[in-house]
């Protein structure tokens, strides 16, 4: 397992990261794993912020996105 995941995995379980009110670190994502997403999801990298977001959104909310969270819940 890639030292990002593992890293992530610890920080949803002891919460080593504490939420905030405004923006939050949501999801960490190795290079070459977001490289992967993307070539299988596009709209992750589209040019239209409002695609782009949605896209992000719906990866966040479903359970692949689980390796990358940072918190066990995103949104």
């Amino acid at each position: 397992m890639d030292e990002r995941l593992r890293l992530n995995e610890f920080l949803r379980t002891t919460n080593g990261v504490r939420r905030t009110d405004g923006l939050r670190w949501a999801l960490s994502i190795p290079e070459e794993d977001h490289a992967v997403l993307v070539r299988l999801n596009p709209a992750l990298a589209s040019k239209d912020p409002v695609e782009r977001t949605k896209a992000w959104k719906a990866f966040m909310a479903a359970p692949e996105s689980l390796p990358y969270r940072v918190f066990d819940k995103v949104g």
